[in-house]
């Protein structure tokens, strides 16, 4: 691209879009089956203290399919050596290849048995509908593999607004050695539905120093947010490379002019529902509403003047044996992002605004939803 892209960014980086960068690699795939493939054999190159691999996930898990038990199914996303890419996409289910395909945990734990640094972000879904619906997003695949690592760890993430926000991120930043990083940004998390059920998806490659960094730091400010989780881990489990001690080729590999945009909520936007929980929409609460309302008649009679009305699944509500300490370690870390995304950040929005202004001819959108 020439100079000239430049005018299709925008340049308001207070709404949470980065500064323009040059000379990046940027590849496209279309679905997941392309991406998987080459998101494995980069995985496969990491090795030694010079390896790293960074993932965001959103909803990686999910439930297994009757006939399925669920340790048969947690982390079992098949990830094919070589992608199958016909002129025409099939809409045919596509069953594992036994022969070829490694599952996602294999990669992973494979991965930290070599020394590679493993870093995991899942989030951790509020939904009170199945009260245990947390298990399969994603809480059972974060304790599996933290059962599974030795370098490696995987935090449970719920650090997203209070009554409605959270994030929808799905990314993967790798470092095979000091000056080779590749990420990988777009709509297809590292989740089996995805390739056996063919979603329709878009992910994007990112080659080249800057670019990458700049992806590699929206994932470094979620991670280090999270002080009393990583409190409690030995260090080969919960520290990183600052993101400004990463040295970069003075050029990057590509013609590619890019910008990165991310969005948060406003943790110090007022709670509608302040009278059942915080004042504003602090990221460090259990996600859940509790209300204690006046018994009536014979109840009052026994000295139980108020009874307790819950709402939230049971994680939040702490009926999970393991929910009290990391609950606690939420409520002890900070009650806002750090830095400028404290106030949140619209850098999507910013980016798609000026991008449209920008058009003269011709707009397309897809959503997938």
């Amino acid at each position: 691209m020439s100079n000239g892209a430049e005018a299709w960014f925008s340049t308001d980086v207070r709404t949470g879009v980065s500064s323009v960068v040059h000379d990046s690699q940027v590849t496209f795939f279309v679905d997941a089956e392309e991406y998987y493939a080459d998101l494995r054999s980069e995985v496969e190159a990491t090795s030694g203290s010079t390896g790293l691999v960074c993932w965001v996930g959103f909803d990686v898990a999910r439930t297994p399919p009757a006939g399925e038990s669920p340790p048969d199914y947690i982390g079992s996303t098949p990830m094919p050596r070589a992608a199958v890419v016909p002129a025409r996409k099939p809409f045919a289910r596509r069953d594992p290849d036994l022969s070829t395909d490694r599952t996602w945990l294999d990669l992973l734990t494979d991965a930290d048995a070599r020394g590679v640094m493993i870093r995991g972000l899942l989030n951790l879904h509020p939904s009170p509908r199945s009260a245990a619906g947390y298990r399969g997003l994603n809480f059972d695949l974060a304790q599996k593999l933290n059962a599974a690592f030795s370098n490696g760890a995987v935090i449970n993430d719920f650090r997203y607004l209070w009554l409605n926000g959270t994030h929808h991120q799905k990314l993967v930043v790798i470092r095979k050695q000091d000056l080779v990083w590749v990420a990988y940004v777009g709509t297809a998390d590292v989740q089996r539905a995805r390739i056996s059920d063919r979603w329709c998806e878009v992910q994007c490659k990112i080659t080249g120093g800057q670019a990458v960094r700049q992806l590699y730091q929206v994932f470094f400010d979620r991670w280090i947010e999270h002080t009393e989780v990583r409190r409690r881990l030995p260090s080969q489990k919960s520290w990183l490379p600052d993101p400004a001690s990463i040295p970069i080729p003075p050029r990057g590999p590509g013609t590619f002019v890019t910008q990165t945009a991310a969005t948060y909520g406003n943790p110090r936007r007022a709670n509608p529902l302040s009278l059942v929980g915080p004042p504003t929409q602090v990221v460090n609460h259990a996600h859940r509403i509790r209300i204690d309302v006046p018994h009536l008649g014979w109840a009052a009679l026994l000295n139980t003047p108020l009874k307790r009305i819950e709402i939230g699944n049971d994680f939040f509500l702490e009926k999970d044996p393991a929910a009290p300490a990391l609950i606690s370690e939420a409520a002890a870390q900070s009650s806002t992002y750090s830095g400028p995304r404290a106030s949140g950040q619209i850098g999507i929005y910013a980016m798609l605004l000026k991008a449209i202004a920008k058009a003269s001819q011709f707009i397309y959108f897809e959503d997938q939803y």
